[in-house]
């Protein structure tokens, strides 16, 4: 018989009298501390703080780290990880992570193609220009006639495939390995990003907002897309450098760009806002937020196994620090 563990949960994140209760109901073996929002871990004290094995919440910093040294399973109610410092932690290769699913994928995918539809009917430069019918008739797109290239083919890259599909682009998936995918004519490695960019009319690029990326696409894959393209940042904003960004915008070589992304000092897309070609929204495109009821399922799914030692069985762990895109 599996002999089950006496474990300490931290919560530090807020939830309801009826999950708590199904908490302690199901599990009245476990010492529960609930940390209220904006007070700090160390006020718990050293000795309590040594027991906790169990983190629920969404927010860790590398200062916080060493004072839970019997860390073993972080779950996230949340989608991204970004503001846990795991990399911090002594014990990082023995670290559990687990975490949830974006609710609202579907509601950035939605955003995305809306705000696609928006620069191919030339809806914004109607509005800054009215008088100008017969340019901005004839600069008007049909979906049809037009290429799409996503980049990045995750949950996020895979939603927005589906919809701009559906409403009628030709669509190129690029992903890592590149393989068959339902809703991309074809797929390509990243290498061959180069070859690809000058071919296409809109480029969306997903990226994982819980990891940082250095400013791989370079300003030399800026300079490759094509005349008139638009692009789309979704994600992890860090994956393109927003001075050459704005640059490339300023030149009037794109018809436009939609930046959704996350970027770790948001005071930078400042510069942006203000360009004719520009949509910037500040993440907003997962908007209306429902609640994610499935968050605690899976925390108590995983809580499960995780008391009988059953780590295998656990669901959405992040076994590795890069997840294939």
């Amino acid at each position: 018989m599996t002999t089950v563990m006496m474990s300490t949960i931290l919560i530090r994140e807020e939830i309801g009298h009826e999950e708590l209760g199904l908490l302690m109901t199901e599990f009245p073996q476990l010492e529960l501390i609930r940390l209220p929002a904006g007070e700090n871990l160390a006020s718990l004290g050293i000795e309590r703080l040594a027991q906790v094995e169990i983190f629920y919440g969404s927010t860790l910093s590398a200062q916080e780290f060493p004072l839970l040294p019997h860390l073993h399973w972080i779950h996230c109610p949340k989608p991204y990880l970004d503001q846990i410092a795991f990399e911090a932690s002594a014990s990082s290769e023995s670290l559990l992570i687990s975490t949830t699913k974006e609710a609202n994928i579907d509601h950035t995918a939605e955003f995305a193609l809306a705000s696609l539809l928006s620069f191919s009917k030339n809806l914004f430069s109607w509005l800054q220009s009215p008088y100008d019918v017969d340019n901005l008739r004839a600069r008007m797109w049909a979906a049809k006639e037009k290429s799409f290239l996503q980049v990045g083919l995750g949950v996020l890259g895979s939603e927005i495939a589906k919809k701009v599909s559906e409403a009628g682009f030709k669509v190129t998936g690029v992903s890592d390995p590149a393989s068959f995918h339902p809703c991309c004519e074809v797929t390509h490695p990243t290498s061959a990003l180069k070859e690809l960019l000058p071919q296409f009319d809109i480029v969306s690029l997903t990226m994982p907002r819980d990891h940082s990326y250095e400013p791989w696409f370079s300003s030399e894959l800026l300079s490759l897309l094509k005349e008139d393209a638009l692009l789309l940042l979704f994600g992890s904003g860090s994956v393109v450098k927003l001075t050459d960004l704005k640059e490339l915008l300023l030149s009037g070589r794109l018809r436009g760009a939609v930046i959704d992304a996350h970027f770790s000092n948001p005071k930078h897309l400042e510069e942006l806002r203000g360009l004719p070609n520009a949509l910037v929204t500040f993440e907003s495109a997962g908007y209306p937020i429902e609640k994610n009821h499935q968050s605690f399922q899976d925390f108590l799914y995983n809580l499960r196994q995780f008391l009988h030692g059953n780590y295998a069985d656990m669901k959405s762990l992040f076994t590795q620090l890069n997840p294939p895109q």
